[in-house]
């Protein structure tokens, strides 16, 4: 699973960030910050994670303010979560060609005060990474908690099949490596006809003996943590 963060609009409500604005790519607000970075040189290649809120006065850009049209594709590249820029300092407007190149990718493009410094937005940011990282792991260890004691109590596997059918909010489904369901729910549910579903395979000894239909093709971090210990609980049955 991948780092748990935030999104860049939950970051948008932050008392440090309260003065900033979307210039550009607001439909790329969902995307997940989980780190935090200060741009020194134009040069990104091979620096970028996935995930990363790049933040930049552009001075290192000053004299050349149209490769932040380049910047911004490469960050889209990268999967980036958005860039923050203090374009008032450094440059006198932002190119219009940037703006074109966030918007298209649905990158965020956010302007910050010159007035607030990196250490109030990097530290306010970890902290909400982490705190939802601590989150991530209350809520891992008690749903296998939940699952586990379903099995020893020899609930069956469609108790538990239904408990994570609600857990997600949505039909779920194991089924053998022949395509035939071992249980669904809920009950008589034709995971073959569903539209937009993820497949998760179920592990044992590095064979794949079953696999986990989801009816959802979106999952947030809670949900990846729910498939994830549910996996491990299947292998059981």
């Amino acid at each position: 699973m991948k780092i748990p963060g935030v999104t860049v609009q939950e970051l948008m409500a932050i008392p440090e960030l309260k003065e900033a604005k979307v210039l550009s790519g607001e439909q790329g607000l969902n995307r997940v910050v989980r780190f935090i970075d200060i741009m020194e040189v134009p040069d990104l290649k091979g620096w970028i994670r996935e995930g990363v809120l790049l933040m930049t006065t552009a001075y290192s850009i000053r004299h050349e303010p149209e490769v932040l049209c380049q910047i911004i594709q490469l960050l889209h590249q990268g999967c980036a979560a958005a860039l923050a820029i203090k374009p008032t300092r450094f440059l006198t407007e932002i190119p219009r060609s940037a703006l074109e190149a966030s918007n298209a990718c649905g990158l965020p493009m956010i302007e910050i005060p010159a007035d607030i410094p990196y250490t109030d937005i990097t530290q306010r940011v970890m902290d909400m990474v982490l705190n939802r990282q601590a989150e991530l792991l209350r809520r891992s260890e008690g749903i296998y908690r939940t699952l586990t004691t379903m099995v020893l109590e020899n609930s069956g596997i469609q108790a538990v099949s239904d408990n994570i059918a609600e857990l997600l909010k949505a039909p779920v489904a194991l089924i053998d490596n022949g395509g035939q369901a071992i249980v669904t729910s809920p009950q008589g549910w034709d995971w073959m006809k569903a539209q937009d579903s993820r497949y998760f395979p179920i592990n044992v000894d590095k064979r794949t003996v079953a696999k986990l239909v989801i009816a959802r093709n979106e999952l947030d971090d809670m949900e990846q943590v729910g498939i994830e210990q549910a996996r491990l609980v299947m292998r059981w049955n």
